[in-house]
């Protein structure tokens, strides 16, 4: 079961990250942003797990970054960008949160 759901939390991320934001409105936005956050906790409280797949978490850095990027050069969507930042903290953190 533990497999699973570091599974789900890796294609909840990247569902997250792929998604056109941009052409989102602000509750569509909000909801999206919630519901990662609530990815981001559950994915922290398993950030020792055994199942973690280093290989996967490159590639949703690597969206991270181009979610960051862009976020950067449009100067909005603050609130992505803090969700942004917060994903790729808890997969850079393996002992502490």
């Amino acid at each position: 079961m533990e497999k699973r759901l570091i599974e789900k939390c890796y294609e909840e991320m990247l569902v997250f990250l792929k998604d056109n934001f941009v052409e989102k409105s602000g509750i569509e936005s909000l909801e999206d942003e919630n519901n990662i956050t609530d990815i981001i906790h559950i994915f922290t409280a398993m950030r020792k797990s055994k199942y973690r797949d280093f290989e996967k978490e490159k590639e949703i850095k690597q969206e991270i970054y181009k979610n960051l990027y862009k976020c950067t050069e449009l100067k909005d969507f603050r609130n992505r960008n803090r969700r942004c930042v917060l994903l790729l903290d808890a997969l850079n953190r393996k002992d502490t949160y």
